[in-house]
């Protein structure tokens, strides 16, 4: 197998292999794939004194910083499986507090951009369909 970018550090750190890392990262992916549409729903419904959002995007702000920390310093000494079971953790651990973030912003850029064009937000959500653009500027034409 060849070693792609993260190969090497994460062998020198965690003493585990690609493939691996790989499935560590599969495994936080699909757990963040599960998650996001529930951080999304309770931040939706959320109601506090300081909005509707804004707790998620404060509170993930420390959990971010320490996670990343402890990521990229991992415990001495551990056993290969520990080391996989322990970056699995942390990688998902990551993710939630990321999308605890990510998502309430993007829905506030959007709360605010509503007051002023709200295709903004639909703009930014749909993706681009280059035929679509390139017909209609030959139609003006």
């Amino acid at each position: 197998m060849q070693e792609g970018p993260l190969s090497r550090p994460t062998k020198a750190a965690y003493g585990i292999g690609a493939a691996a890392l790989g499935l560590a990262i599969m495994i936080a992916r699909i757990a963040d794939a599960v998650l996001d549409p529930v951080i999304g729903q309770v931040s939706d419904n959320w109601r506090s004194r300081w909005g509707r959002r804004h707790p998620f995007m404060y509170l993930s702000a420390l959990p971010i910083t320490i996670s990343y920390f402890l990521m990229w310093h991992p415990p001495l000494g551990w056993l290969d499986q520990a080391m996989f079971l322990y970056l699995i953790a942390i990688a998902m651990v990551i993710r939630t507090f990321i999308a605890m973030f990510e998502i309430p912003s993007a829905e506030t850029r959007c709360d605010q951009a509503a007051g002023t064009a709200m295709t903004h937000c639909r703009k930014a959500r749909r993706p681009a369909r280059p035929q679509a653009r390139i017909a209609a500027l030959t139609q003006r034409g």
